[in-house]
């Protein structure tokens, strides 16, 4: 059974921990945003910003 390979956080997707001021990661879906911190295992979910809506031609 083949796994799929998880990047390692990036230095510009890691901000302070709110709980115990280590290094949080910011993992980004397609509708939301989580904050998680390794350590003391505080997760948060944020707002994504919306994008608006794009318009591609058909030509």
């Amino acid at each position: 059974m083949a796994l799929k390979q998880i990047e390692p956080p990036k230095e510009s997707d890691r901000v302070p921990c709110p709980r115990c001021g280590a290094d949080a990661i910011i993992i980004d879906g397609k509708f939301v945003r989580w904050l998680t911190c390794p350590k003391c295992k505080f997760k948060k979910l944020m707002k994504k910003e919306d994008e608006g809506i794009k318009v591609t031609p058909l030509k």
